[in-house]
């Protein structure tokens, strides 16, 4: 069998797997056309995320081969990521009462461009209304810009992969309600709004319409909506274009459709109230939410009752305040006025408690995304021991394992915890999500060296000084087209010294994420590839029983073992069912 055969055999099994994937992914698309449980849908979609991101990189290497046979390849057939119209054709019955509630808040304060001047509240707003809903039982993403998490950004980008999400895990009889506090402008009559990365002179292409934001809202499974915009600084224009408001004020628990309150119109300036250290229209919408909006003392909070707390809370700072016109403006479409607060369960004023107690008991399963708190992280012990006797020995590691496995919190031990294990040598954590291009990757770098510049030559002539570890987080970044190859090579060539190592954490291998180019070494050979797997079943057992210690809650054997079935002991998604779980066991 000469090479050509060997590829063309190779192809073929690569197509064969590929298949296998997408019917696997397709049956996952069918389990949460049907499923109900807002916990299953969580496990259920973070486990089709992870088979499409192993999708996507079989997708690279039949491309690799096929241009290498001289094969034009055939249009794919269509991707099982793509459930929106999958969803829209499963037959929808008559709506039952609110099953899950589910929110995405956005806030943004700070923005790249000094073209958008930087607001005050915005940050407060979502992180007090987060608090809330979650009060409430929802399950709440926040955005805003002083997240931690690179995924937690305020980014367009961010914002339309969590809305996907919650409007594919939220099914028929769920709620799902966004709020956006941010810079809105209107962009040739259309309202947008403005995430922090977006700069002025791409506004028109960058920026993000409130026309998508409420065509991926209907998109979804969830027939009970509602969107919130405390645009501030410029108002959104929600008014020819759409319908007058027009509440119904019965069927409140069958109610379903969707609603719109904004804070503001397009003529007019939504206001931060510096007093309370919010949005003036977010303070009323908190207010309203805590209970004061129900004037006729139902035990719930309506679309209806909201819009009508607002727009008197408004009125009447208006007047106490120099008369500033800030009027909020509404539309529903639909039947009936949509539940937003249910107090009737949990009155006003009373925090959830545990049945044990007469204290709040903080959930131990709560972490998402990377862990900064180095006692929280669990095992990996022998991994991690492996890795620093590589970086003793000046050796580079390529860290390889699916998304949300716990690469990022890894790196991340390894820097907390340096001092122990590498007392003196300088070690540096990057999360490379976070850079633009290759110029700020120079600078940044340089930055946390005490060294000066912003260009290749700079970067070398410091590494060439220096005794460093470089722990790159996301290195996929290094592989967008801004970046030279030549960057590669000098990573490669310096990491060949004794005085530089790296860690970098990938999804896929390095020699599929930098393929070889033929022109220089590859990249890929300096490196020992240590892969991170799922916890075995008896590691998903121990850290169980780990955050459940002293929080007097049990899990019996039975549940244990269900969760780890469920989740097949990754990291992330079993936090997400124990998570819920625990939550059950207080109620």
């Amino acid at each position: 069998m000469n090479r050509q055969d060997r590829q063309r055999q190779k192809l073929a099994e690569l197509h064969q797997q590929w298949q296998d994937l997408s019917d696997r992914v397709e049956a996952i698309v069918q389990q949460l056309g049907v499923t109900t449980d807002a916990e299953q849908k969580l496990v259920l979609d973070k486990r089709r995320q992870a088979l499409e991101a192993e999708r996507d990189g079989l997708e690279l290497q039949i491309q690799r081969l096929e241009e290498a046979l001289g094969i034009i390849p055939e249009a794919p057939p269509a991707s099982a990521r793509h459930i929106g119209p999958l969803l829209a054709e499963i037959p929808q019955a008559a709506p039952g009462p609110i099953k899950a509630r589910w929110a995405l808040l956005v806030g943004v304060n700070h923005y790249v461009d000094p073209a958008f001047p930087a607001l005050k509240y915005c940050v407060n707003d979502v992180l007090a209304l987060e608090k809330t809903l979650k009060g409430l039982h929802y399950t709440v993403v926040t955005l805003h810009d002083k997240a931690t998490e690179e995924r937690l950004l305020p980014t367009r980008d961010n914002v339309e992969a969590e809305l996907a999400r919650l409007c594919q895990v939220a099914g028929p009889d769920d709620l799902l309600w966004v709020h956006f506090a941010c810079h809105g402008k209107l962009v040739d009559g259309q309202p947008v709004l403005i995430t922090c990365e977006t700069r002025a002179p791409t506004l028109v292409r960058k920026a993000l319409p409130l026309a998508e934001v409420e065509r991926t809202m209907r998109g979804g499974k969830a027939r009970r909506l509602a969107l919130t915009l405390d645009a501030c600084h410029t108002g959104v224009e929600i008014g020819r274009d759409l319908a007058d408001p027009e509440f119904i004020r019965n069927a409140y628990e069958l109610a379903e459709g969707f609603a719109l309150i904004a804070a503001s119109t397009a003529q007019q300036i939504a206001q931060e109230w510096d007093e309370k250290e919010h949005g003036v229209f977010t303070y009323y919408l908190l207010e309203g939410l805590s209970g004061q909006a129900d004037q006729a003392g139902k035990g719930f909070v309506t679309v209806g009752d909201l819009a009508t707390h607002t727009l008197d809370g408004l009125r009447r700072w208006n007047v106490e305040h120099g008369g500033l016109l800030q009027e909020p403006t509404a539309r529903t479409d639909g039947m009936g006025d949509m539940i937003l607060a249910d107090h009737r369960e949990n009155p006003p004023g009373v925090p959830l408690l545990s049945k044990r107690s007469n204290s709040v008991t903080a959930n131990p399963f709560g972490d998402r995304g990377r862990i900064n708190d180095p006692v929280r992280f669990f095992d990996r012990q022998r991994l991690v021991r492996e890795i620093q006797q590589l970086l003793v020995s000046s050796c580079c590691v390529s860290l390889v394992g699916p998304s949300e496995i716990g690469k990022s919190s890894l790196l991340y031990y390894l820097y907390l915890t340096r001092e122990q294990w590498l007392p003196h040598m300088l070690v540096e954590y990057f999360d490379l999500q976070r850079i633009l291009d290759e110029e700020d990757f120079c600078e940044t770098i340089l930055a946390r060296l005490g060294q000066p510049g912003h260009e290749l030559r700079d970067l070398k002539r410091a590494l060439e000084g220096s005794r460093v570890v470089l722990l790159l987080d996301e290195i996929e970044q290094l592989a967008e087209p801004q970046f030279h190859p030549r960057l590669h090579d000098l990573l490669r060539s310096l990491a060949q010294e004794p005085t530089l190592a790296m860690v970098v954490a990938t999804q896929r291998p390095l020699v599929d994420v930098f393929p070889p180019s033929g022109k220089t070494s590859p990249f890929h050979n300096v490196f020992t590839t240590k892969k991170m797997d799922p916890f075995t079943p008896a590691e998903a057992c121990a850290f169980l029983k780990h955050r459940l210690k002293d929080t007097g809650v049990i899990f019996t054997i039975d549940e244990m073992d269900d969760l780890i079935a469920r989740s097949n002991s990754h990291p992330a998604y079993l936090q997400i069912a124990a998570y819920q779980l625990f939550n059950a066991k207080l109620l």
